[in-house]
């Protein structure tokens, strides 16, 4: 039998039948120390709302008092205290020009573009042939 079916003065008295009345007075005590647990949990849960509640008070004043915004406060959060930061941006280290007739560049990481590798078999050349030099790179 389930708790929630004693929940009505008839249920409860239908389950209590069989029990003894030190039994049924054992049985109200446990409720009760039941019930004050749950009150006091209930309390402390309350009480760390509150803290919470008082704490992001104090911080809405701070970011106020400093001129932060909140999508400035969510950005930080996400990319500082997520552990994620963004990807950096890898400069080209090879720049060619293609069997298409266009310039392409590649940062040298994954695998070898294929218009270079075409490149490299009908040229005979190797991709440092292609490598982008500091004085390049600055242009």
């Amino acid at each position: 039998m389930e708790l929630t079916e004693l929940l009505t003065k008839r249920a409860a008295r239908k389950a209590c039948a069989d029990l003894s009345l030190s039994q049924t007075a054992k049985l109200i005590k446990v409720l009760n120390e039941v019930l004050e647990e749950k009150k006091l949990k209930d309390q402390e849960s309350e009480e760390v709302k509150k803290k919470k509640r008082d704490v992001l008070r104090n911080i809405a004043d701070l970011m106020a008092q400093a001129g932060i915004s909140k999508s400035e406060l969510k950005t930080y959060a996400d990319e500082e205290l997520s552990g994620k930061r963004p990807r950096r941006t890898m400069k080209a280290r090879y720049r060619f020009t293609g069997t298409d007739g266009l310039t392409h560049e590649w940062t040298g990481q994954g695998k070898l573009p294929v218009e270079l590798r075409k490149l490299i078999e009908r040229d005979g050349t190797t991709k440092q042939d292609y490598l982008i030099k500091d004085e390049d790179q600055q242009a």
